[in-house]
């Protein structure tokens, strides 16, 4: 059975549209609002006021999908548009990388109480990144995306249902209400479904899947965004290999900044 949350932590689940209604304090005055104004940072440190903007999105999908090569485009894309990109790291690659070994959690049947606390050590993690954005950017009118190296619900396709519902209730939580927590979902396709020749285990010594296990699980994490409004699959199918993979990310990233 996972620990209870500590008393004094609370989530913060209100809606991405309601996160970023909060008005920064100071001059000079900005509201972290929604607003469909295009202007870069520059332009907005001209003006008096400016309805700063901020996104939180998954970068999701099965092992070997082009994460971190995506995450790099997004940052080179976002900065020539003005915008401000933060990623949250993947909460179990370091918890991989500080020693935690799946092998002892499965030989100790720690497997519920093991990604409940990847589940608060993530959303903590969320909520401070968060809160430093708002402090450092949206207070000087920049708009700022969060990219999130998956997210909670990523927890869901390494979870039988019994083990995902006990998480759900030790924390007080629906599942709708942690899939609020996005603005979208960008699922990347693992390589071992489309581009096989493509799948290794070598960039990533966390990595340890076969390609039908790599396709299995790509598969159940799909699923656990599924009831997302703005899920996002980009498969290995678009010409030009990663290269045109990469532009379609970026496309689907507009769109939901865009709200489409």
């Amino acid at each position: 059975m996972p620990p209870k949350r500590p008393k004094n932590y609370q989530l913060d689940l209100a809606p991405p549209k309601k996160r970023n209604a909060v008005k920064v304090v100071g001059p000079p005055k900005f509201t972290a609002t929604h607003s469909k104004d295009d202007q870069t940072p520059d332009q907005c440190n001209s003006n008096k006021t400016h309805q700063a903007k901020m996104w939180k999105v998954v970068l999701t999908g099965g092992p070997c999908g082009g994460k971190s090569t995506a995450l790099a485009t997004i940052r080179k894309e976002m900065a020539s548009q003005g915008i401000v990109v933060y990623s949250v790291p993947e909460v179990a690659t370091v918890f991989m990388s500080a020693g935690l070994s799946f092998t002892d959690v499965g030989k100790a049947n720690a497997t519920t109480a093991v990604q409940f606390a990847m589940m608060r050590t993530q959303l903590r993690l969320e909520d401070e990144f968060e809160a430093v954005a708002r402090a450092v950017n949206i207070s000087q009118g920049q708009d700022t995306l969060i990219v999130c190296d998956r997210g909670v619900c990523d927890a869901k396709a390494y979870c039988t249902v019994e083990q995902w519902n006990e998480m759900m209730s030790s924390a007080s939580v629906t599942e709708e209400q942690l899939l609020g927590r996005y603005d979208g979902v960008l699922h990347l396709v693992t390589a071992a479904h489309g581009a096989e020749s493509h799948y290794t285990l070598e960039n990533n010594i966390t990595r340890t899947e076969t390609p039908q296990q790599a396709r299995e699980l790509d598969d159940r994490v799909k699923t656990s965004y599924s009831k997302h409004k703005q899920l996002k699959i980009i498969d290995n199918a678009a010409e030009g290999g990663i290269t045109g993979k990469l532009k379609r990310i970026v496309s689907c990233l507009k769109e939901i900044i865009r709200g489409e």
